[in-house]
């Protein structure tokens, strides 16, 4: 789908921001509000976010992830990715970024076929078949669709747009919204 930009975490991105992933909330928190303005459809946040604070490593980390949460909250909705511990439990998300987002997080989970290979896509990854909330699915329905059960054929269309990360921050350093838009008015942004 072409309403798809992936912005990615790739290797220049790493090198171009001194603190360890982990870290990263005031960074999250900068690339959300300079999106605001470019009003995409829905953002879904990717990235394994802490099940704790961090206010004492560095005071104020938590809070700048929470503000762009909020503040961009009327503009689009943000899905938060949940993952699961290595019990197959699923890990939590500190509750204070949950709530900012106000909107219900989605499982960045998918089930591999006997090779190893995703191609399906299915909801129903529950312990007993149930459905759960997908990052995926949660995408869809933020962004007025309904998700569906399905194969996927990586043969059809084209490739995600691809923007890097720190080239987004750099176009919201320079307060470059124009070009913000041009890239995520209306699109799904990953």
């Amino acid at each position: 789908d072409d309403r798809v930009v992936v912005v990615g975490i790739d290797e220049r991105t790493v090198k171009a921001i001194p603190e360890p992933m982990t870290l990263w909330h005031a960074h999250l928190g900068r690339f959300l509000e300079g999106l605001r303005a470019a009003r995409p459809a829905a953002v879904g946040l990717d990235v394994v976010l802490p099940d704790r604070s961090y206010e004492s490593v560095a005071p104020g980390l938590d809070s700048a992830l929470a503000r762009g949460l909020i503040v961009t909250r009327a503009a689009f909705p943000t899905i938060l990715a949940k993952t699961a511990d290595e019990g197959g439990q699923p890990r939590p998300i500190l509750p204070a970024f949950v709530a900012a987002a106000g909107t219900e997080p989605g499982f960045a989970l998918w089930s591999p076929d006997p090779d190893g290979t995703f191609r399906r896509f299915d909801e129903r990854l529950g312990e007993k078949g149930e459905a759960v909330a997908t990052l995926a699915g949660q995408l869809a329905r933020a962004a007025g669709g309904k998700p569906r059960d399905g194969y996927i054929d990586y043969a059809l269309g084209a490739s995600f747009d691809y923007v890097p990360f720190v080239d987004v921050l750099a176009a919201i350093g320079r307060g470059d919204g124009e070009a913000l838009a041009r890239r995520f008015e209306g699109r799904i942004v990953l």
